[in-house]
């Protein structure tokens, strides 16, 4: 055999080679593809915590305390300027606070005339004077109420005048009295009728 011949058969090997190749890639099965879903947890929310939060209290507006009322041994009594016309006298028995503290009074006091030096009481006590305001009175310590004493002893019938050394005094409220002293050497007060009347302290 020449060569052409020995290449005629080399070429033709060659053929049958890659036909059987191509034979061979065109007969392969494509490896099948698998799509894989990953689920992403969401962040957690964040969990309420387990402790209440605690609200600011409420605020509370102090309730100022009560004054109480003035007791009598928390004050003095005094008298004040006199007044006089037609038949009718008039004058002011003045309360003041001795005490450290506030203290109110309210109403009208309990008012007599007494003499004989011993505290002895002349007459009727003092009818109350309703129509006067009777708002209540704060007292600082130092300060001061007063009450209008009205006395018609020189008018009135059946007087029977006795000298009068001054007042007993009951502040509103109170059953212990203070004594008020009447300077006035020539004072008197009925022992037979009622002659005085007094207002309510303001």
């Amino acid at each position: 055999m020449g060569i052409w011949g020995k290449i005629g058969i080399a070429v033709v090997a060659a053929g049958v080679v890659v036909g059987a190749a191509g034979c061979t890639s065109s007969t392969k099965t494509a490896t099948p593809t698998h799509t894989t879903t990953v689920t992403v947890p969401a962040s957690p929310s964040p969990s309420p915590s387990s402790s209440p939060v605690s609200s600011p209290a409420p605020t509370t507006a102090k309730t100022a305390a009560p004054v109480a009322e003035c007791a009598t041994a928390e004050l003095t009594g005094s008298l004040g300027q006199g007044a006089g016309a037609a038949g009718t006298d008039t004058v002011p028995i003045i309360l003041a606070n001795r005490g450290s503290v506030s203290c109110t009074l309210q109403g009208w006091p309990g008012v007599s005339a007494v003499g004989g030096g011993d505290g002895a009481q002349i007459g009727p006590a003092a009818t109350l004077d309703r129509s006067t305001p009777h708002a209540t009175v704060t007292l600082a310590p130092g300060g001061s109420a007063q009450a209008t004493v009205t006395s018609r002893a020189s008018n009135a019938p059946n007087c029977d005048p006795k000298p009068s050394d001054g007042f007993r005094v009951y502040p509103p409220g109170q059953k212990a009295s203070l004594f008020v002293t009447n300077k006035n050497s020539a004072a008197t007060a009925c022992s037979g009728t009622q002659d005085l009347s007094v207002g309510a302290l303001h």
